[in-house]
């Protein structure tokens, strides 16, 4: 397959960020993420589900919040049982922050869905100024972990396992890093399922997670296939 791009290390941009990372939010452990995503080149958009285990960390919390592409709008949060909870977004720090009605007990292992849409055309300046980490383009994509194309915690410190579906329509292929199986799909497109398994530790443990990531989070797509170059050095 013809290599068209490059992935930018998400290590280079934990800098700038780790700020914000500390500012006003409770602190989870992500226990894995469960995501459909639906992307269409003909109006460079992204349809998206998430669902995402959790335990939280502090005592007592009752907000927690994500990272998240301001150019996607969530439309909807519930929690494991179906129940509607309050999204609330900081446009400024690029977060998602959701409340719920009780207190969450440390270490009590929670669930959120969250449903979201956007356009992701390759103009936007979201979430580092001057740097291109996800566009959706009539002939091809690349949705790259630093974008914040789906709820992130604790960006290149927190680790989880994860299962991504992504959908696209026929002629157009995803390529991706872990297990890559067929999922089923609406008539006129096709879905391929890319599991992960969770690393073992934290980012402060060791590891560079932050490459890592953006290594394994990475997935790109075209009319004739295409990956993105890894990012080794």
């Amino acid at each position: 397959m013809k290599i068209v791009g490059t992935i930018l290390t998400a290590g280079l941009f934990a800098s700038l960020l780790s700020g914000q990372e500390a500012r006003g939010r409770s602190r989870i452990d992500v226990i894995s993420y469960q995501i459909k995503a639906d992307v269409n080149p003909a109006t460079q958009t992204l349809t998206a589900s998430a669902r995402i285990k959790f335990q939280p960390v502090d005592d007592r919390i009752t907000t927690i919040a994500f990272d998240l592409h301001n150019s996607l709008n969530v439309t909807s949060v519930m929690d494991g049982k179906g129940k509607a909870l309050t999204p609330t977004r900081n446009l400024q720090e690029y977060q998602l922050r959701i409340a719920f009605p009780d207190i969450l007990a440390k270490g009590s292992e929670q669930e959120v869905v969250v449903n979201y849409e956007g356009r992701l055309s390759g103009q936007e300046e979201s979430p580092v100024y001057g740097v291109k980490f996800a566009a959706i383009k009539p002939e091809y994509a690349f949705l790259l972990y630093p974008a914040r194309w789906f709820p992130v915690n604790e960006y290149t410190a927190d680790r989880y396992a994860a299962e991504f579906a992504i959908t696209v329509p026929e002629g157009f292929n995803v390529v991706a890093g872990g297990i890559e199986t067929s999922g089923p799909a609406p008539a006129g497109k096709k879905t391929t399922v890319c599991n992960f398994a969770k690393p073992e530790g934290r980012a402060e443990d060791g590891g560079g997670a932050g490459r890592d990531r953006a290594d394994l989070f990475s997935r790109g797509f075209g009319r004739r296939g295409y990956e993105l170059g890894r990012g080794d050095g």
